[in-house]
C-alpha cells in the first residue's frame, strides 16, 4: 500500500532536515532488523522515484550533518571518517565516483603529512579537485570564515575574580577529608565545578556512599568530619534569614560578579538593542548597558543545579533587601507579600480599576504617544538617541488636548476623581472611534479573553475581575445615555496618562503589534495586546519585582501607587522598544512571516503570555544536619529558581504541574528572566539560544574541538544578540524609513553589503569596531590544568578542519601542531582548507548540482 501511495504521490522534490537523525534510512546496517529494512527499502523507492517526465531529486540539510572530528578515545562509537564516507556515498549513488572522491582523500592526507616537508603547491591541487568532485553534491558555508581571522564575531573574555579565596581552599580541604573517609577518589575536579557538593549532589558516587552512611548512622566519622569542617555544608538558617552565602567556588563568584552585583538582578527585562530615548534609572546603570544573557555549560550534572540554585538566591536576596533590611526567606513570609496589582473589591468600591492604565489597550493614547514615532521627528537629538523629558512633554502636549475633547460634565471644584486615571483612556477611544470601542467592550467573553483564564483559574481567589470589566462597560453605557459626570480631574492627570500612554503594558503591546500591519481598532489586534498586558501583571505582581520597584522608588506607605510606579519603571527600560524588537524577532522564530494575519496574532501573543507567565520553579538540595554524639540527618528542601536556570523540565514552587523544558527555553529567549541558563551536554546540540544572549561560559572545557564550537554556536544565529545591537548602533537612522523599525534596518544592512557578499552578512555575522561580539567565558583556575587545556584545545580548533574526511583525524591534528608553527598553522590553513561554500549561481554551470541527491 505504501509504494502504491508513493505512485499517486509522484514527488519532484524531496527534502529531509536534520537528516542525520535518520541515517538508518540512507545506509542499511548489516544487523538491521526487518522493519529496518522495510524501511530502507521504502526510503528508497522514494529517493529514486521517476516517471516519464522526470527523476526526483532529493535535498538533505543539516548543519551537523556527520560527526566533524574524532578523538582516539571516541572511535569505539561513530566515526567521523565512516560517518562522512556513508554520507558521501549515498549522495553520490555511484560506486565509480565514491572510489575517486575516497582517492583523492587519501592524497590529500598524504600531502598534508609531506606538507612540513614540501610546501603546498601539490596539496593545493589536490584539495581543489577533491573541492570540485564534492561540490556537485555537497554545500557548506562557514559563517566563521565570513571575516578575515576566521573567528566571525567570536572574541574570548579574561575570567576575573578566579583566583581561589581562602574559604574556597577550606571547602576543598573539608570535601577531600571526607570524600577521604567515604572511599571516594580525588573531588578536585568536582570542587573547581560546584560548591556544597553534598547538598546539590544526587546520584553520584560519592553522594551515594554518604547517603548510606547516613542512613546506618553508626558511624561517627563522617558526622565528626562535618562538625569540623562546617564551610562544606550549605547553611539553611543562613537562608532562611537571606544571610549572604558565600560561593566558595571562584567560577561561580565570577558568575555572580558579572550577572549580579552588576545590577542586572534590578532589571526585569534585558535594555533594548534599539531604545528610542537614552533609558534612565536602573537601566542607565553603565555595568549594565551591554548587558546580554549567560549560557553555561558544564560536564557535571550537579552544576546547572548549584548554579540555579545559589544564583537565583543571590539575585532574589539583593531584590528584597532592596526593599526591607530585614527581609526573611520563609513559606510564611512569602505568603505575606501578597500581589499589589489586584482586583479587589473594598469599602464599597471596585479598588483594582486604576490598573487599567495599565492594561487597557487605549488606541487613541497609543497612537498620539508612540515613543518611536515621537522619537523619529525629533531631529535635534544627540548621536541620534532623544532624551526620555523632551519626549515625554511633547506627548503630554497631545493628551492634554485629548483630554479637553472629552464630552464629559467636569466639575471644576470639588474632591478629586481619581476614576479619571482609568477612564481617560476609553473615553478617548470612546469619543474618536465610538462604535469600535463599543464593539470590543460589548464582546460576551470580553473578560474571559482579556485574561486568558478560564473563570478565575489562576487568579486569586479573592478576585473580582469580572466585576472590574463590567464597570469599565458601564461607562460606556453611562457616555452614550449621556448621563456621565465625573469630579474634578487630578492635577497630575496629564503627567499620569502620559505615562501610561508611553510605557503602560496595554498601549505599548498594542504598537508593537502595529509595527507587521495591524490598525488597532480591530478586535483581533485589541484582544491580543489586552491578553499580553494582562499577562504583565504576572510579572509585575511577583515578590520579587515589587520588591524592586518598591525598592527604586521608594518604599511602602505615603508613597506613589504601586501601579504608578510600574508605569515609571517600564518608561526608564523603554519597554516600548523592548516589545517592538521581541515581537519582531517572535514573528520569525514562530515562522508567522506568511501566515494568515489572525493566526500571527494568536501565536505572537501566546508566546508572549507564556513567558510572562512562566512560575518560579524550584531544585531540591539535601538540608545535612550534624548533631555531635547524637545523629547525622539529611532532610530534602527546595531553593526558588527564576534568575538562573538549569535546561530542563522544571518543578514549579506551588508543586503544580511541572514547567516544559521548551517554556523554559523560551523565556531565555526572551528579553525577560531567566537571564541564565546552566545546561550540560544535552542543550549543546540543535537548539537556539541566541535571541537574548551571546555569552558563552565554558564552565568545563570539552575534550573535542567541535564541541566547543557548537556551544558558541547556540548563540552565533540568524539575527542573534549581538547582530541586533550593531545593527542598531550602525542604522539607527533607518528607523524612519518603515513602520518596523527592525526590518528597516536589516534591509537597509543589507543594501550596504559587500558586492557579491552571502546572505550570511548582516543576519548571522556584523561586526562593529567597539561594538557587540560572541563571547567566549573560560573560567579557569589560575596555573591549573584548565589553562593548558584551554591552549591545546584552541591549538586544535584551529587545526582540525584540516583532518576534514580523514580517518585518524586525532593523530593528524597532532602531528600537524608539533610540525606547524602556531600562527603560520593559521595563515596555511586559509590557503589549503577544503571550502564547500558553493559559488555564485552564475558560476555554476547549470545552475547547480548535476546530480540527483545534495
Amino acid at each position: 500500500m505504501a509504494l502504491t501511495c508513493l505512485e499517486w504521490l509522484q514527488p519532484d522534490l524531496i527534502i529531509m532536515d536534520e537528516f542525520q537523525r535518520f541515517k538508518h534510512l540512507l545506509t542499511l546496517d548489516s544487523e538491521a532488523t526487518d522493519h529496518e529494512k522495510g524501511a530502507w527499502e521504502l526510503a528508497h523507492s522514494l529517493f529514486d522515484y521517476s516517471d516519464k517526465h522526470s527523476a526526483v531529486r532529493v535535498l538533505l540539510l543539516s548543519a551537523t550533518p556527520y560527526k566533524m572530528y574524532t578523538l582516539n578515545d571516541e572511535q569505539e562509537g561513530d566515526s567521523h571518517y565512516e560517518d562522512f564516507l556513508g554520507t558521501l556515498s549515498f549522495l553520490l549513488n555511484d560506486t565509480a565516483r565514491s572510489a575517486d572522491v575516497e582517492r583523492l582523500l587519501d592524497a590529500y592526507s598524504k600531502e598534508l603529512h609531506r606538507l612540513p616537508s614540501v610546501g603546498v603547491e601539490t596539496l593545493v591541487r589536490v584539495k581543489t579537485e577533491l573541492e570540485s568532485q564534492m561540490r556537485r553534491v555537497m554545500a557548506r558555508t562557514e559563517r566563521l570564515s565570513i571575516s578575515k581571522d576566521r573567528n566571525g564575531m567570536l572574541r574570548e573574555v579574561p575570567p576575573s575574580m578566579m583566583a581561589p579565596q581562602t574559604r574556597d581552599i577550606d571547602h576543598y580541604l573539608g570535601h577531600a577529608r571526607i570524600g577521604h573517609s567515604l572511599g571516594s577518589g580525588s573531588l578536585v575536579d568536582y570542587w573547581k565545578s560546584a560548591p556544597y557538593l553534598l547538598n546539590f549532589m544526587e546520584e553520584y558516587e560519592v553522594k551515594r556512599a554518604f547517603r548510606g552512611r547516613t542512613e546506618s548512622n553508626t558511624d561517627p566519622t563522617v558526622r565528626q568530619l562535618l562538625l569540623e569542617s562546617p564551610s562544606v555544608l550549605l547553611s539553611h538558617a543562613d537562608l532562611k534569614r537571606y544571610r549572604a552565602v558565600d560561593p566558595c567556588n571562584a567560577r561561580l563568584r565570577s558568575l555572580i560578579h558579572d550577572v549580579v552585583e552588576s545590577g542586572a538582578c534590578r532589571l526585569l527585562w534585558l535594555p533594548p538593542s534599539l531604545p528610542y530615548y537614552a533609558l534612565f534609572d536602573e537601566f542607565a546603570q553603565s555595568a549594565v548597558a551591554t548587558f546580554t544573557k549567560r549560557l553555561v555549560f558544564s560536564c557535571w550534572n550537579v552544576v546547572p543545579k548549584a548554579i540555579a540554585a545559589l544564583v537565583s538566591y543571590e539575585a532574589e536576596r539583593r531584590c528584597h533587601l532592596m526593599q526591607h533590611s530585614k527581609a526573611i526567606n520563609t513559606p510564611e513570609a512569602r505568603r505575606k507579600r501578597r500581589a499589589l496589582l489586584r482586583f479587589a473589591f473594598s469599602d464599597g468600591r471596585f479598588t483594582g480599576m486604576p490598573i487599567f492604565a495599565l492594561i487597557y489597550p487605549g488606541v487613541h493614547l497609543a497612537k498620539q504617544t508612540d515613543s518611536l514615532a515621537l522619537a523619529k521627528r525629533n531631529s535635534s537629538a544627540t548621536d541620534g538617541v532623544s532624551s526620555f523629558p523632551e519626549l515625554f512633554e511633547r506627548a503630554k502636549t497631545r493628551v492634554k488636548s485629548m483630554l479637553a475633547s472629552i464630552p464629559v460634565t467636569k466639575r471644576a471644584d470639588g474632591p478629586v476623581d481619581e476614576d479619571w486615571y482609568w477612564a481617560g483612556p476609553l473615553l478617548m477611544d470612546l469619543v474618536h472611534q465610538p462604535d469600535a470601542t463599543t464593539q470590543w467592550l460589548e464582546q460576551a467573553a470580553l473578560a474571559q479573553l482579556w485574561s486568558g483564564e478560564e473563570d478565575n483559574q489562576g487568579q486569586d481567589r479573592e478576585s473580582r475581575w469580572r466585576d472590574h470589566v463590567e464597570k469599565l462597560g458601564k461607562l460606556c453605557d453611562d457616555l452614550r445615555a449621556g448621563t456621565l459626570t465625573l469630579e474634578r480631574q487630578p492635577d497630575d492627570l496629564a503627567d499620569v496618562l502620559t505615562w501610561a500612554g508611553m510605557a503602560g503594558p496595554g498601549c505599548c503591546c498594542l504598537r508593537s503589534l502595529w509595527r507587521f500591519g495591524f490598525s488597532g481598532y480591530d478586535l483581533e489586534s485589541r484582544n491580543a495586546a489586552a491578553a499580553m498586558a494582562y499577562a504583565f501583571l504576572t510579572l509585575f505582581n511577583l515578590p520579587e519585582t515589587m520588591a524592586i520597584i518598591r525598592g527604586i522608588r521608594g518604599g511602602d506607605e505615603g508613597t506613589e501607587p504601586y501601579w504608578l510606579q510600574v508605569l515609571k519603571y517600564s518608561a526608564a527600560g523603554c519597554l516600548q522598544a523592548v516589545l517592538d524588537e521581541y515581537v519582531h524577532i517572535l514573528r520569525e522564530s514562530l515562522g508567522c512571516i506568511d501566515s494568515p494575519p489572525d493566526k500571527t496574532l494568536t501565536d505572537v501573543a501566546e508566546a508572549v503570555c507564556s513567558v510572562l507567565r512562566l512560575r518560579t520553579s524550584r531544585v531540591g538540595y539535601d538540608h545535612i544536619i550534624a548533631k555531635p554524639r547524637r545523629y547525622l540527618r539529611l532532610v530534602p528542601q527546595s531553593m526558588r529558581v527564576r534568575y538562573a536556570m538549569r535546561f530542563g523540565k522544571q518543578e514549579t514552587e506551588d508543586g503544580g504541574e511541572p514547567t516544559r523544558e521548551d517554556l523554559v527555553r523560551a523565556a531565555f529567549n526572551s528579553p525577560f528572566w531567566p537571564f541564565v541558563m546552566a545546561t550540560t551536554s544535552i542543550g549543546q546540540e540543535g537548539l537556539d539560544f541566541h535571541h537574548y544572549c551571546h555569552a558563552v561560559v565554558h564552565w568545563n572545557l570539552p575534550t573535542n574541538p567541535v564541541d566547543l564550537e557548537q556551544r558558541e554556536g547556540r548563540v552565533h544565529r540568524y539575527k542573534g544578540h549581538a547582530i541586533r545591537k550593531n545593527l542598531a548602533h550602525k542604522y539607527r537612522q533607518a528607523i524612519s524609513e518603515g513602520v518596523d523599525p527592525w526590518t528597516s534596518m536589516f534591509l537597509k544592512a543589507r543594501s550596504d553589503s559587500r558586492p557579491g557578499a552571502s546572505e550570511i552578512e548582516p543576519f548571522w555575522v556584523l561586526t562593529l569596531e567597539g561594538g557587540a561580539y560572541i563571547e567566549r567565558h573560560v573560567p579557569s583556575i589560575p596555573a591549573s590544568i584548565d589553562e593548558v587545556r584551554l591552549v591545546q584545545l584552541k591549538r586544535s580548533l584551529s587545526l582540525y578542519r584540516l583532518a576534514f574526511g580523514q580517518l585518524r583525524q586525532a593523530d593528524l591534528v597532532e602531528f600537524l601542531g608539533s610540525h606547524l608553527d602556531g600562527q603560520y598553522a593559521e595563515e596555511l590553513s586559509r590557503t589549503i582548507l577544503l571550502n564547500l561554500q558553493p559559488p555564485e549561481a552564475e558560476n555554476v554551470p547549470g545552475g547547480g548540482s548535476s546530480l540527483p541527491r545534495t
